[in-house]
C-alpha cells in the first residue's frame, strides 16, 4: 500500500493501456502546520496478474513541502511523455498549481513549471480535485483563490483551460478576482470538471449554501454556465 497520513496522496491516474498507474504522495513523510512535509513522491503500479505492485524505487518530484499535496493530475501523451499537475504550498509559504514532465516513465521528472495563465500571469491558486482533457485534447482544471483575511473566509473559483497541452493557459471565466462564487456565503472553491463528450463539461463545485452546484460548457470549456445548486444536499464539501 501507499502511506497517506494527513491525506498527502493523490488520487492516482491511468497513464497506459497495461493498467499502469501514476500515483503522487508523501509516502509517510508527511507535517502539519509548522512541521514541513520534506519530500513528495511519484509513485508508478502495475497491475499484474498476481495483483497491484509498485515500482521498487519512487521518484522524487519535490522538497520541503508545507502542507498537503492536493489534485494530482497526471496524463501520458501519445508520444510517451507523461505530465504532472499538481497543488501545494511550498518552501516560501506561497499556494500555487505546478506542472512537470517527464520522458523516462517517470523516473525522472523535469523542472517545475508554474502555470502562469496569459489573462493573469500572477494568478496562484489552489487545485484540490482532477483535472480533465477533452475529447478535442483540451486541458481543464479547477483552481480557486481564498482569501484569509476576511472573516469569514471568502473565496472564488476560476478555471484553468489549456489547448497546446500546458504550453499556455487562460483564467476563466475572468482574471482575479471575477470568478464565481455563491452570494450568500461569498465562497465558492474545489471545483472539478468532467468532460461529458462532445464538446461538453459539466463542473461540480464546492459551496457552504448546502449542496453542491454546478455549471455548464457546451463549448469545449470555453464559456460557461454561471454555477447554480444541484440536489445534491452536502453541507460544505467537495
Amino acid at each position: 500500500s501507499v502511506p497517506n497520513p494527513d491525506h498527502g496522496s493523490g488520487h492516482g491516474d491511468v497513464v497506459g493501456r497495461r493498467g499502469d498507474a501514476m500515483i503522487l504522495a508523501n509516502l509517510g513523510c508527511c507535517g502539519y502546520g509548522a512541521r514541513p512535509s520534506l519530500r513528495l513522491f511519484a509513485q508508478k503500479l502495475t497491475f499484474t496478474e498476481s495483483g497491484w505492485q509498485l515500482r521498487p524505487t519512487p521518484a522524487l518530484i519535490y522538497c520541503e513541502l508545507r502542507h498537503c499535496n492536493a489534485n494530482q493530475s497526471i496524463v501520458r501523451l501519445p508520444n510517451g511523455r507523461l505530465w504532472a499537475a499538481y497543488c501545494l504550498v511550498g518552501r516560501e509559504g506561497r499556494l500555487c498549481v505546478h506542472a512537470r514532465y517527464s520522458d523516462d516513465d517517470g523516473h525522472t521528472w523535469s523542472r517545475v513549471h508554474v502555470i502562469r495563465p496569459r489573462n493573469d500571469p500572477d494568478f496562484r491558486g489552489m487545485s484540490v480535485t482532477r483535472m480533465c482533457e477533452t475529447d478535442a485534447g483540451t486541458w481543464l482544471l479547477g483552481s480557486h483563490e481564498a482569501d484569509w483575511s476576511y472573516k469569514p473566509l471568502l473565496t472564488r473559483q476560476y478555471i484553468l483551460r489549456s489547448e497546446d497541452q500546458g504550453a499556455t493557459w487562460d483564467l476563466l471565466p475572468h482574471p482575479r478576482h471575477g470568478g464565481w462564487f455563491a452570494e450568500c456565503f461569498n465562497r465558492m472553491d474545489e471545483g472539478r470538471p468532467i468532460n461529458l463528450g462532445d464538446g461538453h463539461v459539466f463542473l461540480m463545485t464546492r459551496t457552504p449554501e448546502g449542496h453542491l452546484w454546478g455549471a455548464w460548457s457546451e463549448d469545449d470549456g470555453k464559456t460557461w454556465t454561471y454555477p447554480k445548486p444541484t440536489s445534491l444536499i452536502h453541507p460544505d464539501a467537495p
